[in-house]
């Protein structure tokens, strides 16, 4: 496969890195800003009452768009670029809901610099035959892979479920509805940006079933934020 760069009039990838590293450092900022102060400024963190979970989010969702954006520029697979921008934006609408105005900035210039990073990018010419990796690394895997694969599914799914109980205690809808959303997009972020791009087929299907098992207890945590909802 070639990479052959399709020049782009409009914007270079210069610019559309400097506005990810704007936007994530801005993200980052609101989100300690509703962790530390959101109390106090209620009008500009959308008089949130559980402002240190919103604000830790914020900043986990800042930080998952970060790798996102990084993914966008180094892996020029088209399936996996699309699931890298959609994972971005996925952050960005979140955290429209977690810090009120503060968000206002920030999540304007992610979802800007995401578009632009995906339009400037190179997208891939296949020159000859396609390289057959894929079954191969699928056969090397082995059954101790799978196994390593549904330890990590179990994790991932103890780790999301757990914050029913632990950290949000399923007092919150607006609470766990978050999580769910973190969970889920930590999930994709696993599953589509990281696994992918691993070499070592061990650390692929760890980080794929970590990924799914983040996904699953997404929906549990959505299942439970609806039923608190109702009553």
């Amino acid at each position: 496969m070639t990479v052959v760069p399709s020049p782009n009039p409009v914007a270079s990838p210069h610019v559309a890195r400097t506005l990810g590293l704007i936007g994530v450092g801005l993200g980052v900022a609101a989100g300690l800003v509703q962790l530390v102060a959101g109390s106090t400024i209620p009008e500009w963190s959308g008089n949130k009452t559980d402002n240190a979970a919103l604000g830790l989010t914020t900043v986990i969702l800042s930080l998952v768009a970060a790798a996102g954006l990084w993914h966008l520029r180094h892996n020029p697979v088209r399936w996996q670029r699309i699931g890298a921008l959609l994972l971005v934006i996925a952050c960005a609408g979140v955290c429209f809901t977690t810090v009120g105005r503060l968000w206002y900035l920030p999540g304007p210039v992610i979802i800007a610099a995401a578009v632009l990073t995906f339009a400037t990018t190179p997208s891939p010419v296949t020159a000859g035959p396609r390289a057959s990796t894929g079954p191969t690394a699928r056969a090397s895997v082995g059954a101790g892979g799978w196994l390593l694969y549904a330890v990590a599914v179990a994790v991932g799914l103890g780790l999301a479920v757990g914050t029913l109980f632990t950290v949000l205690l399923g007092t919150y809808a607006s609470s766990v509805a978050v999580a769910a959303a973190v969970a889920v997009v930590a999930g994709l972020t696993l599953s589509v940006g990281v696994a992918p791009a691993l070499r070592r087929s061990a650390l692929a299907m760890l980080a794929g079933g970590l990924g799914a098992g983040l996904m699953a207890g997404g929906l549990v945590l959505g299942t439970s934020a609806l039923l608190i909802a109702m009553g």
